[in-house]
């Protein structure tokens, strides 16, 4: 029997599910969004690590970003 591969790759997951997806913990995934191979999004306490930051870190591994960020979204909007 043949699994189907599919390719929609989500727009953003929390740590929690980013763990899960991954197999890393948590702590591994704060690391690699510090040290920018991971692309993070901060609305508040809540951290959005991107989905394709994320598919790129499961094709190619750790390679970071040339510019590491995390941005910071204003909650009084």
């Amino acid at each position: 029997m043949q699994q189907k591969e599919t390719n929609s790759t989500r727009l953003g997951y929390s740590k929690k599910e980013a763990s899960k997806e991954t197999s890393l913990s948590i702590r591994m995934l704060d690391y690699y969004i510090s040290m920018g191979v991971l692309k993070a999004h901060n609305y508040g306490s809540r951290v959005i690590i991107s989905g394709k930051s994320l598919q790129r870190f499961i094709e190619h591994g750790p390679i970071p970003y040339p510019n590491k960020e995390v941005i910071q979204h204003d909650q009084s909007a």
